[in-house]
């Protein structure tokens, strides 16, 4: 769920290239949330936010995060990997901040650094064809598909900084609550 407060949707006009169609994409989702029985969220502060822009009290329901350890062994010593590693997961959508992570990274204070992302193509095939082929144009970055659920807590001990370059108001996020 997308949707955002009221004074946050009147600067959405002003904000050309964070989230091109914030106001079509908060519309259409609050067309999908009419047609809905129910509509689930696992923040509280997220079902505050999908009421305060018109979804019914009655259809919300909160569902508490689904993160678990299972599958996951304890952390070893953190040890910093030569070069240090950063990690993202998410999806290469424009409000993920990819592009962003991207840019830094293509900068020379990061030359002796790497960066690891995992992500999905996400609904913008424009914005993901250009993260890739910034990606592609960087040597110390990887850029591979999404990875299993089972698989995140083998990644994340694999790197030595996860980084969240969230373009908007997050509600977990739920990558944040798995790293730890």
């Amino acid at each position: 769920a997308c949707l955002m407060p009221s004074p946050i949707r009147r600067f959405a006009g002003v904000a050309v290239g964070l989230v091109p169609n914030l106001i079509a994409r908060t519309a259409a989702h609050l067309a999908m949330a009419e047609a809905a029985r129910f509509v689930t969220h696992p923040a509280r502060f997220q079902c505050g936010l999908l009421e305060h822009n018109g979804v019914a009290a009655s259809k919300l329901r909160r569902v508490p995060y689904g993160v678990t350890r299972e599958g996951s062994a304890a952390a070893p010593a953190h040890r910093v990997t030569r070069p240090f590693r950063f990690g993202f997961l998410g999806g290469l959508a424009a409000h993920k901040g990819a592009a962003e992570l991207l840019a830094a990274f293509s900068a020379d204070r990061f030359s002796d650094c790497g960066l690891w992302m995992h992500g999905a193509r996400g609904g913008e095939g424009d914005y993901a064809a250009r993260c890739e082929a910034a990606a592609r144009s960087v040597l110390n970055v990887r850029l591979e598909g999404a990875i299993p659920h089972a698989r995140v807590s083998n990644f994340l001990r694999t790197i030595d900084a996860l980084v969240i370059p969230s373009q908007w108001q997050e509600t977990g996020p739920i990558v944040a609550l798995e790293a730890f």
